[in-house]
């Protein structure tokens, strides 16, 4: 993406984000109680990777529940990124009504000039820098998905960009026994059909043609750096971990391998949390070309031990892109190096809207001392001391 990165999210008219700007760090910890917007943010981020495709109003609609998503009164969903490359950024912004697209623009800046309109779009008009008025395509079609125009490079960086980020949300862990009680298919454990890949999909539903990825597609010593992650969860005893290939073929399975056990452990007897630890790993060594990993509660079956571990997977994959962790731990927090970069608090302000705030560094530098960590604070009942309200600004840049 030509040395630009998403920098930040504004989200408007979504359930309870009336207004909300979130600014996006190395690494950004959502923390609130229950329906305070942390899963809406997410869900926010998944729309906004669907804007690039070619169905999006579908999706939109059959997958999200279109419009009845918006909030009363506003009669619209406002959606927009940020990606700053140094003193440059481009910022996009789409406004969906129930009709359809009703705004969509794209604006660059470059050092410290001013709006550089790349296009803008309004109802059925559609004005391309250096190539006049247009007319719309279709108002379920957003521009961003298909415009090349004068300016094919900043519309690409930005289309390639929503296309890239990777949103998950808690691993399929179905035990095998209740999967087979239930007459359902628990894809993590049982054969699944092999797969090139380089992604982890959501659930992990790929997570044995990933782990077979990793074992064949990148050399010996990266296997080997691989296995001493995954020991950090499941034992140091840990011989390997393998995917045996159904003998029909095509059809592959997770099984490890123990020092002095006779026999492999198949994926159907795994724990939850071996299972899930396994995908987390998968997601730090698969290679990173996403512009944001979003990840709604990872933590969900990890012994409160394995989280600090967990912690350090999520800030490794962090120093290559993005990450954005949505959780209710607060056990999660108290591992984190930098909490006052990092953590985001959820809260509903008046009239149940989301408000986010952020802790103040010196006031938390006072207060820490005291504590394990930002979480043991947290439940402490001592947030409200260390935090200040974040409110959305009005300048585009």
């Amino acid at each position: 993406m030509e040395g630009f990165r998403l920098a930040e999210v504004r989200i408007k008219g979504l359930r309870c984000l009336a207004d909300v700007r979130l600014k996006l760090g190395p690494l950004t910890v959502l923390i609130g109680e229950n329906g305070v917007g942390k899963s809406s943010i997410i869900e926010a981020l998944e729309i906004l990777r669907r804007l690039s495709g070619e169905n999006f109003w579908y999706d939109f609609n059959a997958i999200h529940s279109g419009t009845s998503l918006i909030q009363p009164g506003p009669k619209s969903l406002d959606l927009a990124v940020t990606l700053r490359n140094g003193a440059d950024s481009l910022n996009y912004s789409i406004v969906l009504t129930p009709g359809g697209v009703g705004q969509e623009r794209l604006i660059a800046y470059s050092g410290g000039g001013g709006p550089d309109p790349v296009f803008v779009r309004v109802g059925t008009r559609l004005d391309v820098a250096g190539g006049g008025p247009h007319n719309a395509p279709s108002p379920d079609r957003p521009a961003i998905s298909f415009l090349g125009g004068a300016a094919p490079e900043r519309v690409s960086i930005v289309r390639e960009a929503l296309r890239a980020i990777e949103v998950h949300v808690p691993f399929d862990v179905t035990p095998s026994w209740i999967a087979q009680g239930s007459q359902t298919r628990s894809p993590v454990r049982e054969a699944s059909m092999l797969m090139p890949t380089t992604v982890l999909e959501r659930r992990a539903a790929n997570l044995a043609s990933t782990l077979f990825a990793l074992r064949s597609n990148f050399g010996e010593t990266h296997w080997q750096e691989t296995l001493e992650y995954i020991r950090l969860g499941l034992g140091e005893d840990l011989e390997t971990v393998t995917t045996p290939v159904a003998p029909n073929g095509g059809y592959v399975s997770i099984a490890i391998k123990y020092r002095g056990m006779d026999r492999l452990i198949q994926g159907s007897e795994l724990s939850d949390g071996m299972v899930v630890w396994l995908g987390l790993v998968v997601l730090l060594r698969l290679p990173g070309t996403g512009s944001l990993l979003a990840f709604d509660e990872p933590d969900l079956h990890l012994h409160p031990a394995l989280l600090a571990r967990a912690v350090g997977l999520f800030e490794s994959i962090a120093t290559t892109r993005p990450v954005l962790v949505a959780t209710h731990s607060d056990r999660f927090l108290d591992y984190l190096t930098q909490p006052a970069s990092s953590v985001v608090v959820c809260e509903l302000a008046k009239g149940r809207h989301t408000r986010l705030a952020r802790p103040d560094p010196d006031a938390l530098a006072r207060w820490l001392d005291g504590y394990r960590g930002y979480g043991d604070l947290r439940s402490a009942g001592q947030e409200a001391l260390v935090i200040r309200p974040e409110t959305p600004a009005e300048d585009e840049r």
